[in-house]
């Protein structure tokens, strides 16, 4: 699939019958005993502030990594509240990135990747699920949650970071608050040019703009709301006053 094609259904929903959407999770006893300690090992040792240190993807790193799938894969579905089971699923999309690009190291464009968004699978709760299946086909229609885009990794530059711990019930709240905030305040995501009057956004917000809301103007309201009130009037009231920036496809990778 090629980059163009990428940026223009990157959103698509997979019909129900496709995904099995019924919420899974596991207790969270099973949470820290399984494999979501080596998953924390592998993201405390590769996770940056500045991107992700593939230079340090070694023999170690890979056996977390492997540990953390078997448990993905033969995850059963229990009984648990919505924000457990939303960390499970967005931990499950994180960690398919990493194994698919890790796959295919070395490498600086993930596009390089034949199907990487929608072709190459992982086992996640005994069944082949693409990163479209994860997002469109689980995470977005079960949750309707659209801060879920800025946590959702996709292991690029474009996308939000990968935080250095994993998610959890306790804390998915405030990441998905602190997720927002942060691209809001960032150029890459909101850009405002005050003396040329121009709002340049981050292609996120349009494939995704129904999931802020019914309306294409609902993503800016959502934007509008969680800015200082000196930036926020500067946000347009029609949709067709906004530019669009292109999307970085870039590997998300560390300098250091």
């Amino acid at each position: 699939m090629t980059k163009e094609s990428l940026q223009s259904s990157p959103m698509r929903l997979i019909p129900f019958g496709t995904v099995f959407l019924t919420l899974f999770s596991l207790s969270a006893q099973a949470l820290e005993q399984d494999g979501s300690a080596s998953y924390a090992k592998l993201l405390h040792a590769i996770a940056a502030e500045d991107g992700v240190r593939w230079n340090k993807f070694g023999s170690a790193e890979k056996k977390w990594l492997d540990e953390t799938m078997a448990w993905l894969k033969n995850a059963q579905p229990g009984a648990a509240e919505k924000n457990e089971q939303l960390a499970f699923w967005v931990n499950a999309h994180n960690v398919c990135v990493m194994k698919l690009i890790s796959d295919h190291l070395p490498i600086d464009d993930v596009m390089k990747i034949q199907g990487f968004r929608d072709r190459l699978t992982c086992e996640i709760v005994g069944a082949p699920r693409t990163l479209i299946d994860l997002e469109s086909g689980v995470i977005r229609p079960l949750f309707q949650d659209p801060r879920v885009h800025f946590i959702l990794w996709w292991g690029v530059r474009g996308s939000p970071r990968l935080l250095a711990v994993p998610y959890d019930a306790k804390t998915i709240e405030t990441h998905l608050s602190q997720g927002v905030e942060r691209a809001i305040r960032n150029p890459n995501y909101v850009r405002i040019e005050k003396d040329a009057k121009k709002v340049t956004l981050s292609p996120i917000f349009d494939w995704y703009k129904y999931d802020f809301g019914p309306k294409d103007t609902d993503v800016l309201t959502f934007i509008r709301s969680r800015l200082p009130k000196g930036d926020a009037k500067h946000i347009p009231k029609k949709y067709s006053q906004v530019a669009f920036a292109t999307f970085d496809w870039t590997l998300d990778q560390s300098k250091n």
